[in-house]
């Protein structure tokens, strides 16, 4: 269903993608910050919606800080998890607001 793939499915292939190979990657020339602000323009960009890039960013900064702190992807998949189901939840819930 459309609520599987978009609560879930999306965010765990997007964090497995941006934060797990994209940040490793970047990790092995740039420090930290610089991937962490890499991966969140790149995820934020990705999604290809202009209004929504600053929103996405800040979500793609905090799965990037928690990725690096946690040194796992669990954390950064329940994080984007929980925000895109609670953006579905708005938005079905409060449809005239988007």
């Amino acid at each position: 269903s459309v609520v599987v793939s978009v609560v879930f499915l999306a965010p765990m292939a997007e964090e497995v993608l941006f934060r797990g190979l994209l940040f490793g990657a970047l990790q092995k020339w740039l420090s930290a910050r610089s991937a962490i602000l890499v991966t969140a323009a790149l995820f934020a960009l990705v999604h290809m919606q202009a209004t929504y890039f600053i929103p996405l960013f800040w979500v793609g900064l905090l799965c990037g800080w928690a990725r690096h702190k946690s040194g796992s992807l669990a954390v950064p998949m329940m994080i984007h998890v929980l925000n895109n189901g609670i953006s579905l939840a708005l938005i079905q819930f409060f449809p005239e607001a988007t």
